[in-house]
């Protein structure tokens, strides 16, 4: 009886202690639950571009996880030092978007200085490297000390943001803001670099590792801008290229993104407690996308001005809604040809670097004409205005040959032909594309009027002001 009384005391005893072990399981794995579901707020906040309440959520977190708990898990030890880093990373984040970019009355004053623009108030290219190395180097050191202590799910997880916080640094503040998007601004001709299509390649790649549900959120935001940088890009390399239908779809994917991404901004925001995120809150960076967006539409308008519009003095009408600010730059064009009396407002295309069938149309390779016998005829007219229904032959070949010293030469964009009594001013906008002034009489090369519309006109369709 003793024995039986031992060995079902011994049972009792042994279930017990699996009671306590599986309590002690259930505990962990709702304190992982529950550190996850913190951690996801705080990005939560930053996808919406709420940053004070992001960081507060850091605050709540951490503070509530630590007095929960305790020491049993040892795993005050690890959340301690995160803490820090994850509000390094929220202020980082509203630097890199919420920067104003229109503060100097201009985005920028050129197209190679957009980047230091474009990097943040207080952030020059060497300080940004510094502070996102520390970065690094920080979530490395509480990854490796993550392996010294307790291993059990609440560890595990940390070591996984951990690992994966370090991944988003890499794709979205150096691969994707400080080499692609800097790089695009210093160098128009990045497309035709293997480093941009390995960049995109890269942060796609890169953004793929990223599978915590805790950072599910930031994910979400470095795929956007991803995609989103990546289409005005190639939309603005396939209007230097004159390419109509590429130039189309990459407009109406950017809106598609865009609608589709502020939609699920809204849905979310209706989702969590406190003040809502109207479309003027939105940050500077978000703007400076749907504001290059507007120009792309208003520059491939004026491009492609004979396929949109039947008649080619006819003023355009008002694209899409009220809200896009479409620049109507066949109008500007016209105005200023009446208002300085000029002869001729031209803009013309140089086609022998251009596969060219028609306006909107690209020729394909097995459907090629043969090349034009005049050197003049390789140029093609995409916009006329000017005293004349179209573009004289004389001052074609004039225009053209003017151009070709421009290119070749370095002579400057101006020509007076005293026998003719002409005068002529040219303004290189694009690769293959330039805009031609002509006047029945004499004009100064530095006549205010002419040149600070050539220059406005210039800096506004190379999106250096927008």
């Amino acid at each position: 009886m003793f024995g039986g009384g031992s060995r079902q005391s011994s049972r009792q005893s042994s279930t017990d202690e699996g009671y306590v072990m599986l309590d002690h399981q259930n505990m962990i794995s709702e304190e992982r639950i529950r550190t996850e579901r913190s951690l996801k707020n705080v990005f939560q906040w930053i996808w919406l571009f709420r940053y004070d309440d992001a960081k507060s959520a850091v605050n709540m977190a951490f503070d509530s996880t630590l007095k929960q708990s305790g020491s049993a898990t040892d795993t005050s030890g690890l959340m301690t030092p995160l803490k820090p880093v994850i509000s390094t990373i929220i202020e980082k984040e509203r630097d890199l978007v919420q920067s104003d970019l229109r503060k100097k009355g201009s985005i920028m004053k050129n197209i190679q200085t957009l980047s230091h623009n474009f990097a943040g108030r207080a952030y020059t290219p060497s300080t940004a490297d510094r502070l996102v190395e520390k970065l690094k180097a920080d979530l490395k050191a509480i990854d490796m000390d993550s392996l010294s202590r307790t291993q059990n799910d609440v560890t595990a997880l940390i070591k996984t943001v951990c690992r994966e916080l370090e991944i988003y640094i890499s794709a979205r503040y150096i691969n994707l803001h400080h080499h692609l998007i800097s790089s695009f601004c210093k160098d128009g001709e990045i497309h035709h670099k293997e480093s941009f299509v390995a960049d995109m390649r890269a942060i796609e790649e890169l953004s793929q590792k990223i599978q915590s549900d805790a950072l599910s959120p930031l994910r979400e935001m470095l795929d956007y801008e991803r995609r989103v940088v990546e289409c005005l890009i190639n939309c603005s390399t396939a209007l230097v290229r004159w390419d109509f239908v590429s130039s189309l779809l990459h407009l109406q994917t950017f809106h598609s993104l865009y609608e589709a991404y502020m939609k699920g901004h809204k849905s979310k925001e209706k989702s969590m407690a406190g003040k809502r995120t109207t479309k003027e809150e939105y940050p500077e960076l978000y703007k400076w996308f749907y504001r290059m967006y507007e120009m792309l539409l208003s520059k491939f308008t004026l491009y492609f001005s004979k396929t949109l519009f039947a008649e080619a003095n006819k003023r355009s009408p008002k694209l899409g809604s009220a809200t896009l600010q479409v620049v109507d730059y066949r109008s500007k064009l016209i105005d200023f040809s009446k208002r300085t009396k000029a002869n001729t407002v031209t803009l013309l295309l140089n086609t022998v670097n251009v596969d060219f069938l028609g306006h909107g149309c690209k020729l394909l390779n097995s459907q090629r004409q043969d090349e034009p016998k005049e050197y003049s005829e390789r140029f093609e007219v995409i916009f006329h205005s000017g005293k004349t229904v179209q573009l004289e032959d004389e001052v074609k070949r004039d225009i053209v040959y003017l151009y070709n010293d421009v290119i070749n030469k370095n002579f400057r964009p101006y020509l007076w032909e005293g026998k003719k009594n002409r005068t002529y001013f040219l303004c290189l906008i694009d690769e293959n594309v330039f805009l031609a002034l002509s006047y029945y009489n004499k004009r100064g090369e530095r006549d205010a009027e002419i040149t600070k519309f050539l220059e406005d006109i210039k800096s506004s369709l190379n999106f250096s002001k927008l």
